[in-house]
């Protein structure tokens, strides 16, 4: 699932419009409108750790790569906080402008 689809399926999951999430986040209802439809190809980080804490979730829901929990849960248990955040940042490095 593409990221554009990925936030408008959260966005929708949580019943909420564009101008509300747009509202939430500090945007603009028309970036909303463009992420969703795929026009907007390229997104910042910041706006995706604004999603991240807006709806609650792991930036690793925005991966473009899906992640399998069992890797997750061994980089958790095992691995260093910097490890940690060179894994996540690896799968979102595309998204940042």
């Amino acid at each position: 699932m593409d990221l554009n689809e990925k936030i408008k399926l959260l966005r929708k999951s949580k019943g909420e419009t564009g101008e509300q999430l747009a509202k939430a986040t500090g945007v603009s209802e028309s970036f909303i409108s463009d992420i969703e439809s795929g026009k907007k190809e390229r997104i910042t980080f910041r706006f995706i750790e604004e999603l991240s804490n807006y709806y609650e979730i792991e930036l690793d829901y925005f991966r473009e790569q899906p992640v399998k929990t069992k890797d997750i849960d061994y980089i958790l248990e095992n691995e260093s906080l910097k490890s940690r955040l060179d894994y996540l940042e690896s799968g979102l490095k595309n998204l940042i402008e």
